[in-house]
């Protein structure tokens, strides 16, 4: 039985889960109970040569300074039996928290743009699920 985190409706109905290779999903797992158990987490992955996936927490005090688009995705990722938020790294490029926008040709500049600072554990790996490091921030 997989436990959902609290989601919105827009989220149960649109779902999209992702697994990722045992060993990172087992050395996530190990990592989290490690862990403050207060804390509620989320995950970016990133794509360059390699994967890298960071855990970002939070606890209920900081729950509404969370970003808009981590609150909102539908993405997330089954670690164990357990459903977390995941955002990619080009959310934090290409997404936007607010709906001005600008115009069209004319948007630049117009943007809010979201920085994200991890601090946490970040787990450097191949796609067939060899870890090739980890990195705490």
């Amino acid at each position: 039985m997989i436990l959902q985190a609290a989601t919105t409706k827009a989220q149960k109905n649109d779902q999209i889960k992702y697994v990722l290779p045992d060993n990172v999903e087992t050395f996530i797992d190990s990592s989290i109970r490690a862990r403050k158990a207060s804390s509620a987490f989320y995950f970016l992955l990133n794509k360059d040569s390699v994967y890298s996936i960071s855990i970002g927490s939070y606890n209920k005090k900081d729950e509404k300074n969370i970003l808009k688009w981590v609150k909102q995705t539908n993405r997330f990722l089954i670690v164990n039996k357990k459903v977390y938020p995941l955002i990619f790294d080009y959310d934090l490029k290409f997404a936007t928290v607010d709906s001005n926008i600008g115009e069209f040709g004319k948007r630049e500049g117009n943007i809010k743009r979201v920085s994200l600072m991890l601090h946490g554990l970040t787990i450097f790996f191949k796609s067939d699920g060899t870890i090739i490091k980890t990195e705490n921030w």
